[in-house]
């Protein structure tokens, strides 16, 4: 997680749970299809991102063998007092929330 998080620049609390508990509890799929259809947070082609992430394996070296499995599909999760109060699984490995639900779910939660 700290390549991924330095990578990204996230700033919020990024949280992995290696057993896949929690992963099997809250239903979450895995599989490394890519869906129909690209989302907006897409910015880059297909190739281009295809591109990127290879140049990125190649960079970390023999780190790419300890990043787990790349089939797991993730989501976006919304908590609040120790509860999910809201949620998205991903059904494939290009299906995050979009940005614009993301907001609206956060507008109401906060």
């Amino acid at each position: 997680m700290p390549s991924y998080i330095q990578t990204t620049s996230c700033p919020f609390p990024i949280y992995t749970e290696p057993s896949r508990q929690l992963y099997n509890l809250l239903g979450m799929t895995a599989n490394i299809g890519m869906g129909s259809t690209r989302p907006q947070y897409q910015t880059q082609s297909t190739m281009s991102t295809i591109v990127s992430s290879l140049v990125g394996e190649l960079k970390a070296g023999t780190k790419i063998f300890s990043g787990g499995d790349y089939s797991l599909n993730g989501g976006e999760w919304v908590f609040e007092g120790g509860r999910v109060v809201w949620g998205h699984r991903m059904r494939n490995t290009r299906d995050h929330a979009e940005v614009g639900v993301l907001r609206e779910v956060l507008g109401e939660v906060s």
